[in-house]
């Protein structure tokens, strides 16, 4: 039985114009694709859609890849950029407006605290001065919504680390603007 070819072997052959090769790492990895797209987009037909167009942009970027990681890793890395770009966009937030769509509810959500036009601005104001990563935590968390592994794999950092700094900076905006 002929062993199966790796991911670099058939990066290497579609990259030799074998269109074969790229139709089996879709055959691989569709499904992969589509699970992580859905745990951004939550909508069945936004992350098929999403699926199709993660697929189409790696058809254009595959000729960069180099095959000095690991494909999969690189896959995912494309894949969470891509969601992340669409979860941005379609985000609602308006700072003139302060017009906010924060979908989690919990309550360890500073969305509770903006009262009026003035408090979201203080908010905002207070968020976009903080120190790295733990902007982007807060912004990717609580507005974005976006799950703490992905998160932590974006930043660099453990899920731990990632987790603390959520958490401290959350109890440091719920001091600086009275939520009990």
């Amino acid at each position: 039985m002929a062993q199966r070819p790796t991911d670099d072997e058939l990066v290497r052959r579609y990259k030799d114009g074998d269109i074969k090769a790229f139709e089996e790492l879709y055959g691989r990895y569709h499904r992969y694709v589509f699970h992580i797209c859905y745990s951004y987009l939550k909508n069945i037909d936004d992350a098929e859609d999403m699926k199709q167009t993660v697929f189409q942009e790696i058809l254009h970027k595959i000729w960069k890849y180099q095959g000095l990681g690991n494909f999969k890793d690189w896959l995912g890395t494309v894949i969470r950029n891509r969601c992340r770009d669409a979860v941005r966009s379609s985000s609602k937030i308006n700072f003139n407006d302060c017009e906010f769509n924060m979908i989690e509810t919990d309550e360890h959500n500073p969305s509770k605290v903006i009262e009026d036009k003035e408090t979201a601005i203080k908010l905002l104001k207070y968020i976009s001065q903080l120190d790295e990563p733990a902007r982007t935590i807060i912004c990717d968390r609580i507005i974005y919504t976006i799950p703490m592994k992905d998160i932590a794999n974006y930043c660099s950092i453990s899920f731990k680390h990632a987790y603390r700094i959520y958490h401290r900076t959350l109890n440091e905006i719920k001091m600086k603007f009275n939520v009990k």
